[in-house]
C-alpha cells in the first residue's frame, strides 16, 4: 500500500536538520519500500505492508527520534486519502484563484466543525479558507509568510496536529504516488 508522510518542522531556518538521503536510509531500516522524498522539508512517499497510518506515523516518529535525536511530528496518509484531499481543493476548481497562493494544512484527525469559526476570526479580508475532513484549504494572496493562519494557530484552535504545504508540493507528491 502507498503512503505519504509529511514531517513538520524539519530543515526550517537551520533547525531540525535531516538530510533526505539519511531519511530515506532510515525509512528502509523502518521496513518501508519504494521510498521517494520531495524537497528538503520532509515529504516522503513510500510503500508499506502495514495498514494503519497512525501506527506508521508512530514508527517513523520513533525512528527519527532514535536515528536523528529529533522529536518531529509526523502525519501519514494512505494514497487514496491524500488524493481525496488534493482532489477536493475548492480553490483550484475555480479559475479566479491563482494557485501559487493556495496552501493545504493537513490535519492528523478529522476536524471538529464546531471549531472552524475560530479560524475565520484570524482570516484577513483578502484571505479565504475552507475546512473539510483532514484539511484546511487556504487561499493567501499576500503569501503564507504574512498570514496569521499558521500551523501553530490552526493547531491551537482546532486542537489537532497540523502541517502546511503549498499547492505545488501537494501536486508533486501526488505525481510521485502515481509513479
Amino acid at each position: 500500500m502507498k503512503y505519504v508522510a509529511i514531517l513538520r518542522g524539519i530543515n526550517v531556518s537551520g533547525k531540525n536538520l535531516i538530510k533526505m538521503d539519511a531519511l530515506r536510509i532510515s525509512m528502509e531500516e523502518f521496513g518501508f519500500q519504494s521510498i521517494s522524498t520531495y524537497i528538503q522539508s520532509g515529504n516522503i512517499c513510500f510503500e508499506s505492508k502495514l495498514n494503519n497510518p497512525v501506527e506508521i506515523a508512530s514508527k517513523i516518529k520513533d525512528g527519527i527520534e532514535k536515528n536523528f535525536n529529533l522529536n518531529v511530528p509526523v502525519l501519514v496518509f494512505k494514497e487514496e486519502e491524500f488524493d481525496k484531499i488534493v482532489d477536493e481543493n475548492p480553490f483550484v476548481k475555480q479559475s479566479n484563484f491563482d494557485t501559487k497562493f493556495v496552501h493545504v494544512t493537513f490535519l492528523e484527525s478529522e476536524l471538529d466543525k464546531n471549531l472552524i469559526p475560530h479560524l475565520h476570526d484570524k482570516c484577513s479580508e483578502s484571505e479565504q479558507l475552507f475546512c473539510q475532513g483532514k484539511a484546511v484549504y487556504l487561499y493567501l494572496p499576500t503569501g503564507y509568510g504574512t498570514t496569521k493562519l499558521s500551523n501553530n494557530f490552526i493547531e491551537k484552535k482546532l486542537k489537532n496536529l497540523a502541517t502546511t504545504r503549498n499547492w505545488n508540493t501537494c501536486l508533486e507528491l501526488q505525481k510521485i504516488l502515481i509513479g
